[in-house]
């Protein structure tokens, strides 16, 4: 400790040699989009763009302030379900003995660096970023570290009673138990498959993998023509629905609306008609709902999903109303392109052609969920003079589905 007596400054060690590793990525940020930290306080450096991660700013936790922060490992270790996105580490072992590191103050020398560096990254994570729990696995090996240190600390401490020692053993057998459940359950899920004792399709059927989406996808996968494509605006389509031929929510010409504008464009529903056709959309893939499980039990719900509150659904409601899913899975419904196109057809002909379409996703959501407010490049700044961007840009929007100011994504 005498080191760290006379030169106090090597407690910053950690967090300053982090900050120098991330350096090159800030400079290449702020070269190309004017913003070393974008996505984040784009309304600070990025003024009239969208705040892309506005919707997800408090997606997580119990809320932003200094008790959230003081509670939130205990949150994040003890209902993970209901506050965070799932029990990403299993049994609390190091929120049961990390603290322990403390027994000893006079060793903590050694410890400072790393210790501070683990402090400001959960300082960071907890206010800037949207507090998924899996975000702190940069840390996990310096906390794990720390929770082996204090179990021996706390061993030793126990000064040889077998009354103290033997507490402190069924405490590591009841976590050691507790971990072996968590890693079984899921080992249970996963190997018969890797063992062939489970066929791959009924696998990605299981409760645990419903946004495979794995019927739908497969339907259009088996009956897509060469030279079509498909509409999705499904959440997060799965690595089995077709990627290339899919046109997900915004046409490929307006996927770059979120780098200048802080709505995507409207669309007339005879503009939707002629760019469906234009598209050759032989499907459409559309949700019925979601699984949701932030709740105190980690159960199972199913939560509804309107059509009309999402990205054309004005036009498409009323339409798909009228129709029968060609293909349709617990969340998802395919239908006939040709067909919604006709039933579209027949809506602007009753006089909705001049309809405007709705921009952004308003999803419905469990009572159990809470309110709470939401909260360029400089080769890509340009203003924006039309509802329709340059047909030249092509690059693929990574979240187009969620509007400004729409509601949190499902759990």
């Amino acid at each position: 400790m005498t080191c760290f007596k006379r030169r106090p400054w090597t407690i910053a060690a950690g967090p300053v040699v982090a900050f120098l590793v991330i350096v090159p990525h800030l400079v290449r940020n702020a070269v190309q989009t004017e913003n070393p930290v974008y996505p984040l306080f784009t309304s600070v450096f990025n003024p009239g763009t969208r705040d892309y991660l506005g919707d997800v700013n408090l997606l997580y936790g119990t809320g932003r302030g200094v008790l959230d922060l003081l509670t939130a490992p205990w949150n994040m270790f003890v209902v993970p379900m209901h506050h965070f996105d799932g029990m990403i580490f299993g049994a609390p072992f190091v929120l049961a003995f990390a603290p322990l590191i403390l027994l000893a103050p006079r060793r903590l020398g050694p410890w400072l660096p790393i210790l501070s560096f683990a402090a400001v990254y959960y300082v960071i994570w907890f206010f800037l970023l949207s507090q998924h729990v899996r975000f702190l696995l940069p840390i996990m090996p310096i906390l794990a570290t720390a929770a082996a240190a204090g179990a021996a600390l706390a061993w030793a401490a126990t000064g040889g009673s077998r009354v103290l020692r033997a507490g402190l053993v069924a405490v590591a057998a009841i976590l050691a138990v507790n971990q072996s459940m968590f890693v079984g359950i899921y080992s249970a899920l996963r190997l018969p498959v890797v063992f062939g004792l489970m066929d791959v399709a009924t696998y990605l059927r299981t409760p645990n993998l419903t946004t495979s989406f794995y019927d739908s996808c497969s339907y259009i996968r088996d009956n897509l023509g060469p030279g079509e494509r498909y509409y999705a605006n499904i959440i997060f389509p799965s690595y089995y629905c077709p990627q290339l031929p899919m046109t997900y929510i915004h046409f490929r010409d307006e996927a770059e609306w979120w780098l200048r504008s802080e709505s995507p464009p409207s669309m007339t529903l005879s503009e939707f008609i002629g760019r469906a056709e234009e598209e050759n959309l032989r499907f459409f893939l559309v949700p019925k709902g979601y699984e949701f499980r932030r709740n105190v039990t980690g159960r199972a719900e199913t939560v509804p999903l309107d059509v009309a509150t999402l990205r054309f659904g004005e036009f498409l409601a009323p339409a798909l109303s009228r129709l029968t899913p060609v293909q349709e899975g617990k969340y998802t419904s395919v239908y006939d392109g040709r067909a919604v196109v006709a039933e579209l057809r027949k809506l602007a002909s009753a006089g909705g052609g001049g309809v405007t379409a709705i921009n952004v996703c308003r999803r419905s959501r469990p009572a159990s969920v809470r309110e709470r407010p939401s909260t360029r490049v400089r080769h890509f700044r340009r203003e924006a003079t039309s509802t329709r961007p340059p047909a030249d840009r092509r690059t693929p929007a990574p979240d187009g589905h969620i509007g400004r100011r729409s509601r949190r994504r499902p759990g």
